[in-house]
């Protein structure tokens, strides 16, 4: 049964023949920087979102003690190349502003790290997301064999202190156990030293608690461990911002039939994040922060504390200490 009878066969539009089209509005934040999204926001961001076709997080910032604290509560880190110079900002209403350009340094990962970690990019962050809990899983204290490795590269990287007649022990690693004869307390399990003699003090001594696998230990301290594969094994999911002076992983890794760090390498980044701060900030109290491009790296680890919540810590020092007969820990963290 048709319906369109009553309709001109040239004024029929079929459903399927119409084809959705992308808006490519373009928003001039200046004469020379356009962006495609507009965010709003009243409080800073930590990891600000970006696209290929520019993002611009506009704060409102009147009331504010630090306008900077919508960028210094950035986690990303910024750099060279940079520049400065002034501006009008299109957007604000034709306003000077001044301008200051940054590019996003990356992260450092390690030489073992998840090919998923090596390709990954992100336009945004979700801490929720099912890599951020993948990483905390692999380095949790509760997996036996992280917790063994670690041990290992602890014992050997501790130098015995022990002098005998002016000369260091240069004593290796081994493990020990101390029980009782009358085994009324079960024996416990220490790294000891090979120079060790009775009653010679100040020898390697490194307690091994819970969560350690005895046999595993034993065979890396022996130089018997094999291996499960000959193959390095690329499963590290940790992330450490560019701006961090390690040098080595601080995790342990296998490689082959060895247990050791791996040296961090940095993943670059070209995104480009744009500062823009009126000029006379009392009449249009706004500042924008422009991201163009997307980050081919993770996200990196938070590495400072918000200046908002540094702020109101502060404050609650001060009025801890102003009236400190009534303060509980309770009043300090929920400000009551």
């Amino acid at each position: 049964m048709s319906y369109t009878n009553f309709v001109n066969k040239e004024d029929i539009i079929y459903e399927e023949d119409l084809v959705s089209e992308e808006d490519n509005t373009e928003i001039y934040i200046t004469k020379n920087i356009t962006v495609k999204t507009i965010i709003h926001s009243l409080t800073p961001l930590e990891y600000p979102p970006t696209s290929e076709e520019g993002t611009a997080i506009i704060y409102h910032v009147e009331g504010w003690q630090n306008i900077e604290m919508a960028f210094e509560d950035v986690q990303y880190s910024m750099g060279l190349p940079c520049g400065q110079n002034k501006t009008t900002c299109t957007y604000l209403g034709d306003i000077a502003v001044i301008k200051k350009d940054r590019t996003c340094h990356g992260v450092k990962i390690c030489e073992f790290a998840d090919p998923e970690l090596r390709e990954m990019e992100h336009k945004s962050v979700d801490p929720n997301s099912d890599l951020r809990l993948r990483m905390s899983k692999e380095l949790s204290t509760d997996n036996v064999n992280y917790n063994t490795f670690a041990k290992y590269l602890a014992a050997y990287k501790t130098e015995c202190r022990y002098m005998r007649d002016g000369v260091q022990c240069n004593g290796k690693p081994i493990l020990k156990c101390l029980r009782r004869h009358d085994e009324t307390v079960p024996p416990s399990y220490f790294i000891g030293c090979t120079g060790w003699r009775m009653n010679e003090k100040f020898h390697r001594f490194i307690s091994i608690k819970e969560n350690v696998d005895l046999n595993l230990l034993q065979q890396l301290l022996n130089g018997l461990y094999e291996g499960e594969t000959d193959e390095p094994v690329n499963n590290c999911y940790s992330v450490f911002s560019n701006s961090t002076k390690r040098i080595y992983c601080p995790h342990p890794h296998r490689s082959e039939n060895t247990i050791t760090q791996g040296k961090l390498m940095k993943k670059l980044c070209e995104v480009r994040f744009s500062k823009l701060i009126p000029v006379d900030i009392k009449s249009c109290p706004f500042v924008i922060l422009i991201s163009k491009g997307i980050h081919t790296h993770p996200p990196p680890p938070p590495n400072q504390v918000p200046v908002t919540i540094r702020t109101r810590l502060q404050e609650l020092i001060h009025q801890a200490n102003n009236d400190n007969t009534d303060v509980t820990p309770t009043h300090i963290i929920t400000g009551k």
